[in-house]
């Protein structure tokens, strides 16, 4: 996956205008590229051609993809009915959060519960085909917070790691995610459920 900073940028950002540290740079930006994406459980790249394929669990008001947001949905199919392919017609979704619901017009009932619109019930039962992603290019606030991140590292690129003598405590514990960051990020991480 392509880092989600530019290391021109990357170097302007940080006022270096040198290349002796090109390596160290180079790391730095695909370490916390891959940490971004581990926290937010995003890989914001679009899919390429047909996208992905995921099997989701149902008797949920909302089928929630893992890689929002969604540029487009090939196809949803029931495992537990033959594959049985669900007309689009029956179902909506929000293109930024990655929740697929129950149209309000459904004409077929996808629910084992009938009027909770719920999707039926079953482990891996929904097998999703979508296109997500859905930018592209990396959104700004993330190409910042990967760059207010490699800063702070950069900045005490030289500092003593973390260490204990006795009652005392040196150095830092290393490259934690930044409140900013976290900031950053916020809009984009998995929703808590």
């Amino acid at each position: 996956m392509a880092d989600l900073a530019v290391i021109a940028d990357l170097k302007l950002y940080l006022g270096v205008d040198h290349d002796d540290d090109d390596a160290l740079l180079t790391d730095l930006l695909a370490d916390v590229s891959a940490a971004i994406r581990k926290h937010t459980g995003r890989t914001f790249e679009k899919d390429a051609g047909d996208g992905r394929v995921e099997y989701i669990d149902g008797g949920v008001g909302q089928l929630i993809v893992d890689n929002p947001p969604i540029s487009s949905i090939t196809k949803i199919e029931d495992t537990f009915n033959d594959d049985e392919e669900v007309d689009s017609d029956n179902y909506d979704f929000d293109p930024g959060s990655g929740l697929i619901y129950i149209s309000q017009d459904a004409t077929a009932s996808l629910s084992d519960l009938g009027e909770l619109q719920r999707w039926g019930a079953g482990r891996r039962r929904w097998k999703v085909t979508y296109v997500g992603g859905g930018y592209e290019a990396v959104p700004a606030d993330v190409a910042l917070a990967c760059k207010v991140w490699i800063a702070d590292i950069y900045a005490h690129r030289d500092d003593l790691p973390s260490e204990r003598l006795g009652d005392h405590q040196t150095g830092r514990t290393g490259g934690d995610m930044p409140e900013r960051v976290k900031g950053l990020l916020s809009k984009y991480a998995e929703l808590p459920f």
